[in-house]
């Protein structure tokens, strides 16, 4: 015979609204809440409308008096929605993918101290979001998703300026792709990666940008930001990807010593009127220059000159734009190919000439030179002739190249390697 098992009717009920109470559901002020546990509490429906919307840390079932801490968003809540402004409160630690996806109205956003990191694609076609208050906590600018990354601002038209704080270290893939209103970025941290087409289009971009400590930068990270006119990589960066750069306004490219490879078409119909490269680059890959024709000097500090090709640089930058060379080196670039198509050379000395008289001597110091023997004022000059430093320093921080010092009626040549 079938045996059957039943439980106490009490012991029934009891699992069942154990069951229940972490799925609870109850509307405070614009927003539905579901429990998640006996605390905590995620957002799963909007009636805002268009509204300033303040999300609440706390919010209160008025049903049983319970007040449950609000810890995450669920997908999909703000979707198009036409709220106007939005304050996230730091107990929502990770705000996740597709946060205000195509808000059209949304004009500004304050993330609170606590939250650490942005979903991907957090603000895509935003078309009117012009301010973004970003916390010291965050993290992460454009979490995973699927396995894709970044795209936080792509599409965010109207958006002028921002400021990245400390805490993030990576500015991953399309994070500000199509942003053509963006005419300033503050990175307040060090930034080590950008990730491919991150300012694809940013074609109001002006910010003078400096990366020290940059060990990786993806396919087309600054392409079309035709107004970027200055940027410096530091030492860290071994390898330029192709298209870093192209067809930008880039004028001005320092690339410091450590850099070894430079990819195909990085500075494609750049504005660049002239590039100096360090003895440790290697490889400059073709059409890497192509299109540059406003160089008006090329200087290359390797002894042995890096594999290159014939398109690597435009016919323009061969026939007029003069080559500076190692006089050690002069031969092997005569023989190589693509420095030997340029119409002039001009043999530079990489040597230190350390002291000059019987008092001032000047001496490269890691990352610099220092001069001793004299209170004078220095003008340090670029042997592209540009103005690099005038002070009364005597510590002067420099980019890896080659330089004359002026200092007491005294010129001196020396390199910062």
């Amino acid at each position: 015979m079938k045996k059957i098992y039943t439980l106490p009717y009490a012991l029934v009920i009891a699992a069942l609204n154990t069951a229940s109470s972490y799925a609870d559901v109850f509307t405070s002020g614009d927003l539905q809440y579901t429990t998640l546990d006996e605390n905590t509490c995620e957002i799963t429906k909007s009636f805002a409308g268009a509204a300033d919307l303040v999300i609440p840390p706390k919010a209160t079932d008025e049903a049983t008096g319970k007040e449950y801490t609000v810890v995450s968003i669920k997908y999909g809540v703000f979707r198009s929605s036409s709220i106007t402004s939005c304050v996230v409160p730091g107990t929502i630690t990770k705000c996740g993918p597709m946060l205000f996806n195509s808000c059209r109205s949304l004009k500004s956003v304050t993330f609170e101290e606590g939250v650490e990191e942005l979903g991907y694609s957090s603000f895509p076609s935003c078309s009117q979001l012009t301010q973004i208050n970003l916390p010291t906590s965050l993290k992460v600018l454009g979490g995973e998703q699927y396995g894709n990354y970044g795209s936080a601002f792509t599409g965010c038209t109207a958006l002028k300026s921002i400021t990245i704080p400390s805490g993030i270290t990576e500015v991953p893939d399309k994070t500000f792709e199509g942003c053509s209103a963006l005419e300033e970025v503050v990175f307040e941290g060090e930034i080590t990666s950008i990730g491919e087409s991150a300012f694809y289009n940013c074609t109001a971009l002006t910010s003078e940008f400096s990366f020290p400590a940059l060990t990786s930068i993806g396919k087309n990270a600054f392409a079309r930001c035709t107004s970027l006119k200055k940027t410096e990589i530091g030492g860290s960066l071994e390898n330029l990807s192709e298209q870093a750069f192209y067809d930008s306004g880039l004028e001005d490219i320092t690339l410091n010593e450590g850099i070894k490879t430079i990819g195909s078409q990085a500075f494609y119909n750049c504005k660049l009127k002239s590039v100096a490269f360090p003895a440790s680059v290697t490889e400059i890959a073709a059409e890497a220059f192509k299109g540059c024709t406003a160089l008006a000097s090329v200087s290359c500090y390797s002894e042995v000159p890096p594999a290159a090709y014939t398109n690597t640089f435009d016919p323009d930058t061969y026939e007029f734009a003069p080559l500076r060379v190692p006089n050690s080196a002069d031969a092997a670039y005569e023989a190589a190919d693509c420095w030997n198509q340029f119409a002039e050379r001009i043999n530079i000395s990489v040597g230190i000439e350390e002291t000059v008289g019987n008092a001032i001597s000047v001496k490269c110091i890691d990352g610099g030179i220092s001069i001793e023997g004299t209170d004078a004022t220095a003008e340090v000059w670029s042997v592209s002739g540009k103005l690099a430093a005038r002070t009364s320093a005597r510590e002067i921080r420099l980019p890896a190249g080659l330089y004359i010092v002026r200092v007491a009626g005294t010129n001196i040549k020396t390199i910062v390697r």
